[in-house]
């Protein structure tokens, strides 16, 4: 297991307010995002959001939830040239590896990235860094949401044997258990893979303890909890 690294101090972070359209919020509802309490409403079935911060749907009446993009101190959560490193493999295509753990061309791998009962945190979207390693010919990766499906677009192209990485902004989906927030990995020749997370998008529903406080702090609160349940995530 690995251990969990320093984070930087909540205040720290980036963190940006925005409204989701009324797709989004329907779609978020279908992933079952921010079942530990904060309810949104299907978009078919009346109000949504007004505000980050402000009205709610009418289910959800009682819940103010915040939209929060969180930048973390890069963890690496994927690593196939190591048992330790594919630990947070919760999926795969049949016979993914070769005999040296390399993801053979054509399959994929689904990758845990965050928890899905931290209580009121719903993700929806991950920043990660993606790299191929010791390739046997030159090839490309694609990072993307396991609901999405394979795409004719790629994140990234590699030579044979060259080191490359690049970043991406990725939808998330549910593994089968839905225990974690995933991603989906394709490889297009037979490569190592490594992934690394830097940030999440959240919604976050405030604790009602949370509004008896200044906006700073509830705001302080929100992102501490968002990076408590990142963290549990880092072995």
């Amino acid at each position: 297991m690995r251990e969990a690294g320093s984070l930087t101090r909540p205040e720290e972070y980036f963190v940006t307010d925005a409204v989701l359209a009324a797709a989004d919020q329907a779609a978020l509802q279908r992933r079952r995002f921010l079942r530990g309490g904060a309810l949104l409403a299907a978009a078919a079935g009346g109000a949504v959001a007004a505000s980050a911060t402000g009205a709610t749907p009418a289910q959800a009446a009682e819940t103010d939830v915040s939209t929060l993009t969180v930048g973390l101190p890069p963890a690496r959560f994927l690593d196939t040239r190591t048992s330790d490193g594919r630990e947070l493999i919760v999926g795969s295509s049949s016979s993914a590896f070769d005999a040296k753990h390399r993801l053979k061309k054509g399959a994929w791998i689904d990758v845990a990235v965050f928890p899905t009962d931290a209580e009121g945190i719903g993700i929806f979207s991950v920043f990660v860094n993606l790299g191929s390693r010791a390739s046997t010919k030159k090839g490309t990766l694609l990072v993307t949401e396991p609901d999405g499906g394979r795409s004719d677009a790629w994140t990234l192209h590699y030579g044979k044997g060259a080191e490359v990485n690049n970043s991406a902004i990725v939808g998330v989906g549910v593994d089968d258990s839905e225990s974690y927030y995933t991603v989906r990995i394709y490889a297009g020749s037979v490569t190592h893979v490594v992934l690394d997370l830097t940030g999440v998008s959240a919604l976050v529903a405030s604790d009602p303890v949370e509004e008896l406080r200044t906006a700073r702090t509830s705001q302080r609160t929100s992102l501490a909890r968002v990076v408590a349940a990142a963290k549990s995530m880092r072995r």
